[in-house]
């Protein structure tokens, strides 16, 4: 018995001294780098510029960007020690006596109601969960001996308080203070702090919004552990003691929403995964004014089915993003307003026009090229185009500057077309509208109204450009990252700096947007775009009235505004500038206070010429009025307006008399045969041909056709085309005729028969009919009958169908020609 009783003794100890061993060498194992490590359980803390916090973005688990062992105040660690381990500077991992407490505690109630766990064991669980058993009580001792012979007692401490749970998906002291105080835990009170530590006891027991009488009896029992354990002066805790609670309402830092949500959403896109502090371009205060103005419009535009906005502020110096509000109410579900305004794709209207111009003053328009705004069928591979201005109506003659400045259709189009299509687009692509994915084609000449989707993102981006004289850069939302160990992450550009566009074609560009007399005939001259210092804007709506944009920019800073429906919903009758325009122009405000407005157009290569309005010619001594326009150097008109001339003196009396009646009552003026119907439906003349007529002739070659009778409309070479779907008896060719001779009557034979007789003024028509044709005139009175056989006219027809796309299967030229 005896022998059996010393074998035991022996193999218990040699038992106990392999344990023994095994205790040493698990607590002696390195502890894995991987086990401390932050970065698969942090948060990430998005920040404002001036560093207050948007957004404590976290982790599946709620994790905290962690702190600093010295970010970490000392009454935040006395709270703790005298909350859940007073002995923590002394102990070894575990405390014999709490865990024997604990043990009488579980006996006496026959199931497991105190741990007795120490600082450092409540790590060991967070860092390798147990379960709660005997056996995961003792892995929980061992885990907790090891780390203590691995770390200090401050980094075991800043583990545990960067680990342990707040409740309300909260982790870690830095989230629970910003969740709970709207501050960094860095800078919490001591009944802060006290607080904070009554918490991990019980997160769902002591909940700071739902539990507040508990909490509150909980922090003053901490602060009574302050004071028996002498961990914080006596007079700081009776301070503590009359302190309220003050948590801040839930979500109080959820500030930027949409703003944070980009962020957050395009990190690994940025290569910005293992960042845990993230400080943005975001000025808080102007956020919040933009919020606010966005508010105020869409409320006053609810009755025009107006539900959302979204704007953008930009510095243009360095394309830092300065404001950024994707829509009315962020959390408004009735209007859609997560959805983010700032990066969905809609038609822009006419907000893509200053790039076509830009492009069309590069290869050679200037501000006063004169461009027909005319009723006007566009061929194209889907059937003709025939585009309308907003206002229905066609404005004859008008410069580049007026087309742009009050957005009319018809002149763009025209202007798409000069310069071509695919130049178009392309200057588009280059000006960061990266969205256009489709083919010039595709597109079509609705390109220069804005068929193409794109993001108010690209149109801040590329107006960004304008002001920087045609130099698109990236758009910087964020400034800088940090790792967790404090490391800085390099900030990735989203595109390469590029130049889009001539700085003078631009120039002239910004020169044309920011001229409020130039866009009065549309606008009126007390509109939303007229500000109190130089800024440079463009309106822009979509077909259908379902988005309106307006867009502009100062030296300093760029703004985009959107307003409309997420849903598609068309707005009633609500266009850029009674839309998004009163927000543009609020917003715009907010962004150039404080600010000394620098020159908005750089007039380097840039010169002036006093012009005629109505020509776009230099000014003539009959023009009744003029004006300077600028243009690149080189681009200046050289010839004087042709369109106001002096009254002809070789005119029969009956029609001198009529021109002196005339140039009396509204002046005489020229326009040509390109607006001849336009100005008779327009109601400017009921005979505009009487007018041309009363006029000295524009070119020395006509000039001197006036010694005899001559034929000075149609001229050798012209064509005409008849349009398929208009009824053949509502077109026509006007003809004009100069009379040398004393006749009153001259008779118009067409293909050799008599067709009708003019007397003064000498103008008419003649049907249009395909084929070919000879136009002769017969002055019987004076001369009896000869024939002025102007030459055989050759017609052709225009296209024989060359594409099965194409609608003008019937359409005919005519050609009259004819010698002098």
């Amino acid at each position: 018995m005896r022998k059996l009783t010393v074998r035991f003794l022996k193999l218990a100890a040699s038992v106990g001294i392999v344990a023994f061993v095994c205790v040493l060498a698990f607590i002696a194992a390195p502890i894995s780098p991987e086990l401390l490590d932050y970065r698969p359980v942090a948060s990430v803390k998005i920040l404002d510029r001036q560093g207050l916090l948007l957004r404590e973005v976290r982790g599946p688990d709620g994790r905290s960007t962690p702190l600093l062992t010295s970010q970490l105040p000392p009454e935040l660690r006395a709270a703790f020690l005298a909350a859940e381990d007073k002995g923590f500077d002394s102990h070894w991992g575990i405390s014999p006596s709490a865990m024997v407490r604990a043990t009488w505690q579980n006996l006496q109630a026959l199931k497991i109601v105190a741990g007795g766990s120490t600082i450092t064991q409540q790590l060991a669980r967070t860092l390798v969960p147990r379960e709660r058993t005997f056996t995961g009580k003792l892995q929980e001792a061992l885990w907790a001996m090891r780390l203590e012979a691995h770390l200090s007692k401050d980094e075991i401490f800043t583990q545990y308080a960067n680990r342990i749970s707040f409740g309300n998906n909260v982790s870690g002291v830095e989230a629970a203070a910003q969740l709970y105080f709207g501050k960094s835990a860095s800078q919490v009170s001591l009944a802060q702090a006290a607080m904070l530590a009554a918490i991990p006891r019980g997160p769902t027991a002591y909940n700071p919004y739902r539990a507040q009488k508990r909490l509150e009896d909980r922090r003053l029992w901490v602060l009574d552990r302050l004071q028996a354990t002498q961990l914080a002066h006596a007079d700081d805790i009776e301070r503590a003691r009359h302190e309220p609670l003050d948590v801040s309402a839930f979500g109080s830092a959820y500030r930027a929403p949409h703003f944070v949500d980009f962020v957050v959403a395009n990190l690994a896109k940025w290569g910005l995964s293992d960042a845990t502090v993230v400080q943005t371009s975001l000025d808080s205060e102007l956020q919040a004014l933009v919020q606010e103005q966005i508010a105020e419009e869409v409320s006053r535009l609810s009755e025009r089915r107006v539900s959302s906005a979204a704007a953008l502020v930009i510095d243009n110096a360095t394309g830092e993003v300065l404001a950024y509000q994707g829509s009315a109410d962020f959390f408004s579900d009735s209007i859609g307003g997560q959805n983010d305004g700032i990066q969905m794709h809609r038609q822009p209207g006419s907000a893509l026009k200053p790039f076509i111009y830009a492009e069309a003053f590069r290869q050679g328009y200037t501000p006063a090229t004169v461009i027909p705004d005319l009723e006007t069928a566009f061929a194209s591979s889907a059937g003709a185009y025939a585009p309308k201005n907003y206002d229905r109506r066609l404005h004859g003659p008008v410069r580049a500057r007026e087309a742009l400045a009050n957005s009319y259709n018809v002149p763009a189009v025209r202007v798409a077309d000069d310069i071509g299509l695919v130049n178009a687009l392309d200057v588009l692509h280059r000006a960061g509208f990266e969205s256009l994915k489709e083919t010039a084609e595709h597109y079509g000449l609705g390109l220069a109204l804005g068929n193409g989707e794109v993001t108010l993102w690209e149109a801040g981006r590329a107006y960004s450009g304008l002001a920087r004289g045609g130099l698109v850069v990236p758009l910087k939302p964020v400034t800088h990252a940090w790792r967790a160990d404090g490391s800085e992450l390099q900030v990735p550009a989203e595109m390469k700096s590029r130049r889009f566009a001539d700085s003078k074609a631009v120039a002239l560009v910004t020169h044309v947007l920011s001229d409020n007399a130039a866009r009065a005939r549309a606008f009126g001259l007390s509109n939303a775009l007229r500000l109190p210092f130089p800024a440079a804007a463009k309106t822009g709506t979509s077909k259908g009235y379902s988005d309106n944009w307006t867009i502009g920019y100062t030296h300093e800073r760029t703004v985009a505004v959107w307003a409309g429906n997420f849903s598609g919903e068309p707005m009633v009758q609500v266009s850029g500038i009674t839309g998004a325009g009163p927000i543009f122009k609020r917003v715009m405000t907010h962004a150039m206070s404080g600010i000394t407005p620098a020159e908005l157009v750089n007039p380097s290569g840039l010169v002036s010429a006093h012009i005629c309005p109505l020509s776009g010619e230099l000014a003539g001594a009959h023009c009744p009025a003029a004006m300077d326009e600028r243009f690149a150097q080189g681009t200046q008109p050289t010839h004087t307006c042709d369109m106001h001339r002096e009254l002809a003196t070789d005119l029969a009396p009956e029609l001198q008399a009529r021109c002196l009646q005339l140039a009396s009552h509204r002046g005489l003026v020229d326009l040509g045969l390109d607006y001849y119907d336009w100005e008779k439906n327009e109601g400017l003349a009921d005979q505009p041909w009487l007018e041309a007529a009363c006029l000295v002739p524009a070119t020395k070659s006509v000039k001197g056709e006036l010694a005899r009778t001559a034929l000075l409309h149609p001229r050798s070479g012209d064509q005409f085309m008849l349009i398929s779907d208009l009824p053949l008896a509502d077109q026509s060719i006007p003809i004009r005729i100069h009379n040398a001779t004393d006749s009153r009557e001259l008779h118009v034979l067409l293909d050799g028969k008599p067709f009708s007789t003019l007397t003064t003024p000498y103008t008419g028509t003649i049907p249009a009919r395909g084929g070919r044709h000879v136009v002769s005139i017969e002055n019987l009175a004076i001369y009896g009958v000869f024939t002025l056989v102007f030459s055989l006219v050759v017609g052709f027809l225009l296209a024989a169908l060359m594409d099965q796309k194409i609608r003008f299967e019937n359409v005919f030229r005519t050609i009259f020609l004819y010698p002098f």
